[in-house]
């Protein structure tokens, strides 16, 4: 793949799903304090260094159950409605923590950004060309959530402009749907 992630559900991965080979293991260890997704570090340099391999094969059972720490709506134990799938991302957009969400991403893809750098100075020359593509792509990332919580500090006129000027600009091109565009014009 060789991009910055993003929020799709080739990205989303269970750490019980997943098989990694030592040498990969080795070079983006260590996992530093404070990084949240511990299987996410790992797919994110695999797929950097464009090595993942998904296999569709169901190998294993997923069980629900009540004292489950996700909050993927997915892994409820009840029924989801098709209200409840419809309302469920719409409240995200109108949350008051939205802001605060942006800058923890950006702070998890700084510290992915600069695991990507130590992993790169690892490996040998032949072997950083896949780093630098993650580099960049990460730092766009980067820029780009940077970008979105200048806009939502605007008064409204002002952020539709920006919010259009950074379509515009392809800059969500990398976010699925229409929740972020109308997260950020939201404020």
């Amino acid at each position: 793949m060789g991009s910055a992630p993003t929020r799709t559900h080739e990205n989303f991965v269970m750490g019980c799903c997943c098989a990694i080979r030592r040498e990969q293991l080795d070079m983006c260890m260590p996992i530093p304090e404070g990084f949240k997704a511990h299987d996410g570090w790992i797919v994110w340099f695999v797929d950097g260094q464009r090595a993942r391999i998904v296999d569709g094969t169901p190998l294993q059972y997923y069980r629900r159950h009540e004292s489950k720490e996700s909050q993927f709506i997915a892994n409820r134990t009840t029924r989801v409605t098709r209200g409840e799938a419809f309302v469920h991302p719409v409240k995200g957009i109108f949350s008051d923590d939205g802001f605060q969400k942006n800058l923890e991403k950006i702070a998890q893809l700084t510290l992915f950004k600069d695991g990507t750098r130590r992993a790169r100075d690892k490996t040998s020359e032949q072997s950083q060309l896949p780093f630098a593509d993650l580099l960049f792509n990460t730092e766009i990332r980067i820029t780009t959530l940077t970008t979105r919580a200048e806009i939502r500090e605007k008064w409204l006129l002002p952020r539709i402009v920006a919010v259009v000027g950074l379509m515009l600009k392809d800059g969500y091109a990398s976010i699925s749907g229409f929740k972020p565009v109308a997260r950020d014009i939201v404020g």
